[in-house]
């Protein structure tokens, strides 16, 4: 999927060790605002090496390309939305 708006906020890279794998793993979450009649908000996440492969900042006019994932956890359902390419407009 993809999605076109401004960056309003960048949260800092988040750093950790995988339970399950015992893997390193890096993610950062931005805040992204749509340019529609009714702007919505929406918050990607980048993971791994893609948290500095793209270099964005606030304010930036952008077109992200994600992919959709959901998870169950105590009887509530998430959605993750996973950004794997950024281009600068």
């Amino acid at each position: 999927m993809e999605i076109i708006g401004i960056i309003k906020k960048i949260y800092p890279i988040q750093e950790g060790v995988s339970k399950s794998t015992g893997n390193p793993w890096k993610s950062m979450e931005f805040l992204l605002e749509t340019e529609d009649r009714y702007p919505q908000s929406v918050c990607l996440l980048l993971m791994n090496d893609n948290c500095t492969r793209f270099e964005i900042k606030e304010g930036d006019k952008i077109k992200v390309s994600f992919d959709m994932k959901a998870r169950e956890w105590e009887n509530k359902a998430y959605n993750t939305l996973i950004a794997w390419k950024v281009d600068k407009i």
